[in-house]
């Protein structure tokens, strides 16, 4: 496995929402402010062939089902949204099997990532 390390579980990141390439979220400490909370990272399950809309899917379920156990509430009873990274198809064929999901807050308007500092851990918001 090549490419930068990406940020871990329980760190921080500012989102580029138009990157594609997980390595591309650098991690830092949560007390600074920051756009996103990384709480999941795992591997999809799905093989053979690259299938996007699969992969994909599987991503989004990964992502909901971990964010009810970090937020401590279901995702569509939350005022919180939800960013996920999954494997792309140029990553899939070197074994890019990783969905990587950050939490945050979106602003009631743009419904873009809104700054924050400290863990939304257990929030239940």
């Amino acid at each position: 496995m090549g490419g930068s390390p990406t940020a871990a579980v329980g760190e921080c990141v500012d989102l580029q929402l138009d990157a594609t390439a997980v390595s591309e979220l650098k991690g830092f400490d949560c007390s600074k402010e920051h756009d996103a909370e990384i709480y999941f990272k795992g591997d999809v399950t799905t093989s053979g062939e690259y299938d996007a809309e699969a992969i994909e899917q599987e991503a989004i379920d990964l992502c909901l089902t971990g964010f009810e156990d970090f937020v401590g509430l279901e995702y569509f009873s939350s005022v919180l949204d939800v960013y996920y990274l999954f494997p792309q198809e140029d990553g899939w064929g070197t074994g890019d099997r990783l969905v990587v999901c950050a939490v945050y807050t979106p602003d009631a308007t743009t419904g873009e990532a809104t700054r924050t500092s400290g863990s939304l851990e257990g929030s239940a918001l």
